[in-house]
């Protein structure tokens, strides 16, 4: 994965400004599917359609591995141990699921 810099600043970009744990709504598991569409469309702008399958994959790859180098970003940025708890780890594997669902849709 040639853009490995460019697709973890983006992610560290988006976990930085849109999960922050201070700034999450107290019921913002409601809107999972919401923000993840609006996620991979930002996502997806900034990394470009070239390296959309490569984003995919890096997400993939991350999402099954709670000591993978970007979970522990996302953990980082967001000011939440997502792999602490088992619930918080299956809601941000869910996250991910969704954000690459919709990458999925939009390199179609």
């Amino acid at each position: 994965m040639k853009n490995n810099i460019n697709l973890e600043s983006a992610l560290k970009q988006e976990f930085g400004c849109y999960y922050l744990a201070d700034e999450l709504q107290e019921e913002w598991e409601d809107s999972l599917s919401q923000m993840a569409w609006a996620s991979a469309s930002r996502l997806g702008d900034r990394v470009g359609e070239n390296n959309i399958q490569d984003l995919i994959q890096l997400l993939k790859d991350a999402r099954n591995d709670p000591n993978h180098t970007v979970i522990q970003m996302i953990c980082n940025e967001t000011l939440v141990d997502w792999i602490d708890e088992p619930t918080d780890w299956q809601v941000l594997q869910n996250l991910l699921d969704m954000i690459i669902m919709n990458l999925k849709q939009e390199a179609d």
